[in-house]
């Protein structure tokens, strides 16, 4: 069977014009330059005219190391998410429990701006018990 091709509307003022199927049917009248007029009371109304937009180069930056609160935050997530990925959660949450109102009181601690060295210390042993657990391990690899 013949499929018929759709013939298209526009008309072609070149004959070495045309028009590709894809673009058919979508062909726009053109749009005549004007020349800029001399007085005009806002860019909007210049026609013809450039506009020249300057943008503000990038200037790379240095890592900058996360704040403890940041450190402490992230802690928490992974024992969050820890416990959802673990391949046995009934043995693992009661663990996770205790990790995370630990998490959570360092938090607490930090963001009122209480002793940031006690704060710091303990984030560093919980970090160093949640990464030394085996079945964490396992669980971190999930996700």
């Amino acid at each position: 069977m013949v499929a018929k091709r759709r013939q298209s509307s526009v008309k072609l003022d070149d004959p070495k014009q045309t028009v590709s199927p894809a673009r058919q049917g979508t062909a726009r009248a053109p749009v005549p330059a004007m020349a800029p007029s001399v007085k005009s009371s806002s860019p909007d109304q210049r026609v013809g005219s450039t506009r020249t937009i300057i943008r503000a180069s990038r200037v790379p930056t240095r890592f900058v190391e996360p704040s403890l609160l940041e450190q402490a935050e992230g802690l928490r997530d992974a024992i969050l998410k820890s416990r959802l990925c673990h391949p046995d959660p009934w043995s693992y949450t009661p663990r996770t429990r205790s990790w995370e109102l630990e998490a959570q009181r360092i938090i607490d601690d930090i963001a009122e701006g209480k002793d940031t060295e006690t704060g710091r210390r303990a984030y560093e042993a919980l970090a160093a018990e949640v990464g030394n657990d085996s079945e964490f391990q396992v669980a971190r690899r999930q996700f």
